[in-house]
């Protein structure tokens, strides 16, 4: 079984960035095809034009817009959750925290005299 899973997280790692925007477009374009939809359908679907949706297919870059329309339509957009922040931590709140926290101060050192 491990050696499955050696096998699975080797076959995801990625190098470099075009690396991953080229898996990344491979994935969408074989999801457009599962649907049975052109370029042209699914970028009316998503609102973009078909040149953003070609170029985010080959890999060739793309806006972070383009990609969450592109993957809401072809109802893949659950990857999202992995990346957005929860309620529970509120940034704004912590800087406020950290400015009220009090920063400790050491003891000063006790400095010998010479008539001691």
């Amino acid at each position: 079984m491990q050696n499955n899973l050696d096998k699975q997280e080797s076959s995801t790692t990625f190098h470099t960035t075009e690396e991953i925007e080229i898996q990344l477009g491979q994935g969408i374009r074989a999801a457009r095809l599962r649907k049975n939809w052109d370029q042209k359908t699914l970028a009316k679907r998503s609102g973009i034009g078909v040149t953003s949706l070609a170029r985010l297919e080959h890999g060739q870059g793309s806006t972070l817009t383009t990609v969450i329309r592109v993957t809401r339509s072809l109802g893949l957009l659950h990857w999202t959750h992995i990346l957005m922040a929860t309620d529970d931590f509120n940034p704004l709140e912590y800087l406020e925290f950290m400015k009220r926290k009090s920063v400790r101060q050491r003891a000063s050192r006790k400095t010998k005299t010479i008539y001691e």
